[in-house]
């Protein structure tokens, strides 16, 4: 024989393994449809926590423990501070802090991946906890199962996920978790001895029914489904409702800077929150990333990152133009308003210089500019010459054969195309280009025929292409309608197609004015700034920005004069003298502050065409009330089943508040019996009502049970009107009622 507490602990350690595989197969699903990764850092989470239950850890000690798994693994992943500097806390307490004011604005899209990180180590904590609850206090396990089967077949439904195998390994782990709870359940309740013996012959027919069961539910034929696929007509209905918000990974789309533009397409979230703050002498675009490699779907960099450390000393090697369009050197300051691992800079710029920290990270492939995600920066000050392009040399480049020739690699990575581009895509761009006999005429007629009235920027209701169409070739023929993605990636198309170098940018746009000091003036960039253009390159010149995008205006500065002094002498001539050119600079301020005005402009157009899908517009405040009245009405029925005992007998009580004839005394006092069972108060198959009665008096002190026994075996075996008697012994059995949910002495009488 064996002791009852080695037979629960064996039987409790079985049980945690089940349930340490069922929370397993609640991850497996989320690598496929999220952005998970590291899948071992949560089981080995969930290790812990059903070990620590396991031992009767307390609890303080448990949090601590999980605590400090928690503070190791995301700095493992996402800050790497030295062990030290981690104790201290203060990186992960301010993306702590920074997450929270995203919570309390309801901007659930602008939380951080290692405060999700934390929410998802909180949420497998509360799992294993519930669990737990189960096993040890409730002795099932049968509600968890049905939960996991049900999530399973949602993800299967809704989501990109197979969940076949994934339900078959839920039901027989389920099956034998079940016959395993209910067994202990028995053993506890009836005070069994258990042998060796016993155990060695229990789990046989527990193993043939899971057996048997599993073959039966794989071999037998399976019929069609009775109901359509519901998720076509929920991705309609989404798209409907929130203005297609969904891009083509079928996610919620917010604008904002993005590294992944693999698949482009679907509209997107307006978001006003504040990315920087830039004092600069004038309003321009902010680079961000170039991409050089278009799919048919979007965008991604040909070649591998090429990371380099630059030095606040040393200037940044990215090639702009050529050093005779460049103008006189500036200076411009940019103030972080959230934590970025990017920073903003102008095209022509020098030299960048942090606060803070005296180095940073430039990758050559696509330019993009790093800095640690956990950097402590505040601000940093751009050194650049803004360059001017003179149209009379662009105009002089008239092909790029001698380019072919010359850089073949530059060349053939900046005119790459899918093999599987329509042909009507090229056709599109010769018929465009074909009466023009220079480079920069033919660059301009694509540019003016995006931004003339046949395309229409719009940012909702923005179309997806299907599998098997070109996102261009969907734009320019079918849709017409779009915002910058659509017209700065068709543009790049156009032009490569006949044979023009090309990449796509991004960025921001120069902003709103917040304010201004002297020559700076503020400005400040959002979410909502998130831009992209194209950047065409001459022979001779560099890099020159062109925007397609329908009611934007271009921020660089484009002379009529040809003349060949560099644009920082000329100013200075001007400065100096009052000549012919002197005439020409308020025409280009005059330019310069009309075309601010169109881009201001187009800015809030753009503002109010989205403004009913912003998020503090009344119907999508509905709609999140909606979500949240969900989430805590889920709560509140998990919680309402978890605590049925203590509410349950209180119903019944209701039920029978204004039942006073005889008839239902009888269900009433059935109905006791019921309860009293479910509180461990059990009538044995031998023992008489009496018997029992005593029994469960003497369990709560007092002699309720034996006088309401004593009406009913009157009313049952005597045949005996109880009309009074029910009425004036109702107290009784509502007080037992009560006692059998909170096993608590009460002295109400009848």
């Amino acid at each position: 024989m064996i002791t009852i507490r080695k037979q629960k602990g064996l039987q409790t350690f079985i049980l945690y393994v089940i349930g340490f595989i069922l929370i397993w197969e609640w991850l497996r699903p989320l690598q496929q449809i999220t952005e998970i990764k590291n899948l071992p850092v949560f089981l080995g989470f969930l290790v812990i926590g059903f070990v620590l239950s396991f031992l009767g850890v307390h609890w303080i000690l448990r949090i601590i423990i999980n605590g400090c798994y928690m503070i190791l693994v995301i700095n493992h992943l996402y800050y790497q501070e030295p062990l030290i500097t981690l104790l201290k806390l203060d990186t992960i307490i301010k993306d702590f802090a920074l997450n929270i004011g995203h919570v309390f604005r309801m901007d659930w899209l602008g939380l951080t991946n290692s405060f999700r990180t934390f929410l998802l180590f909180v949420t497998l904590d509360c799992i294993v906890f519930l669990y737990t609850f189960w096993v040890k206090k409730r002795k099932g396990i049968f509600f968890f199962v049905l939960i996991t089967i049900i999530y399973l077949a949602i993800l299967d439904t809704f989501f990109p996920f197979q969940a076949d195998y994934a339900v078959i390994r839920t039901f027989i782990i389920g099956l034998a978790a079940t016959g395993l709870a209910h067994f202990s359940k028995l053993v506890e309740q009836e005070r069994l001895t258990v042998s060796f013996a016993l155990i060695k012959r229990w789990p046989i027919p527990l193993v043939v029914i899971i057996l048997v069961c599993a073959g039966v539910g794989i071999v037998i034929p399976k019929p069609g489904p009775i109901w359509p696929d519901p998720m076509p007509y929920v991705v309609t209905f989404a798209n409907q409702e929130d203005g297609n918000m969904l891009n083509a990974k079928g996610k919620l789309h917010k604008i904002g800077y993005d590294e992944d533009d693999t698949q482009l397409g679907g509209g997107f979230i307006k978001d006003d929150t504040p990315v920087f703050t830039v004092k600069s002498p004038e309003k321009q675009y902010w680079r961000v990333e170039t991409k050089d490699f278009y799919s048919g779907k979007g965008w991604v960099v040909s070649e591998k990152d090429n990371f380099q450390q630059i030095k606040d000393s040393e200037e940044l090697p990215i090639y702009s133009v050529e050093p005779e369009y460049l103008g006189e050197t500036s200076e411009l300051e940019v103030v972080f308003m959230e934590r970025r691992d990017h920073v903003i800079y102008p095209q022509g710029v020098n030299r960048l210089k942090f606060h803070k920290q005296n180095f940073y990270h430039y990758n050559e492939a696509n330019e993009k500019i790093q800095i640690p995600p956990d950097n402590q920066l505040s601000s940093y000050t751009v050194q650049y010459q803004r360059p001017a392009f003179i149209i009379e040399d662009l105009k002089n480049v008239t092909a790029s054969e001698n380019l072919r020739k010359d850089m073949p690699d530059f060349y053939t990575r900046y005119t790459q195309l899918p093999e599987n581009l329509p042909a009507r895509v090229k056709e599109l761009a010769i018929r465009l280009t074909e009466n023009e006999n220079n480079q920069y005429d033919k660059v301009k007629a694509i540019e003016e025929y995006l931004q003339s009235s046949r395309f229409t920027y719009k940012t909702e209701n923005i179309p997806i292409p299907g599998k098997e169409e070109d996102y261009v070739d969907q734009f320019l023929f079918e849709t017409m309608i779009g915002y910058c993605d659509n017209f700065s990636t068709s543009m790049a198309v156009l032009l490569r197609s006949v044979g023009i170098p090309s990449r796509w940018v991004k960025g921001y746009t120069g902003g709103t004015v917040i304010g201004s000091e002297g020559e700076l003036t503020t400005y400040k960039i959002t979410n909502n700034n998130a831009h992209s253009w194209v950047e065409v390159y001459f022979s001779g010149i560099g890099w020159v920005p062109f925007e397609p995008t329908n009611g934007f205006t271009n921020a660089v500065d484009f002379i009529e004069e040809s003349e060949t002094v560099s644009t920082e002498n000329a100013l200075q001539q001007e400065r100096e003298s009052e000549s012919n050119v002197q005439p020409e600079a308020p025409n280009l301020q005059r330019k310069q502050q009309t075309e601010q005005q169109i881009e201001e402009q187009s800015e809030t157009n753009s503002d109010k065409e989205t403004k009913p899908f912003t998020i503090n517009n009344d119907w999508k405040n509905v709609k999140i009330w909606w979500v949240i009245g969900g989430i805590l009405a889920g709560i509140f029925v998990l919680l309402s089943y978890i605590l049925r005992r203590r509410w349950l007998p209180y119903w019944v009580i209701f039920q029978y508040r204004n039942k006073n004839d005889a008839k239902y005394f009888m269900p009433a006092y059935l109905a006791l019996l019921k309860r009293l069972e479910k509180s461990g108060v059990i009538k044995e198959e031998d023992e008489t009502l009496n018997q029992f009665a005593k029994r469960v008096d003497e369990f709560f002190n007092n002699d309720f049970m034996s006088r309401l026994t004593e009406q009913y075996e009157r009313y049952l075996y005597r045949n005996e009107q109880v009309d009074t008697g029910w009425g004036s012994c109702k107290p009784i059995w509502e007080e037992l009622m009560k006692l059998a949910a909170e096993k608590k002495t009460y002295l109400t009488l009848c």
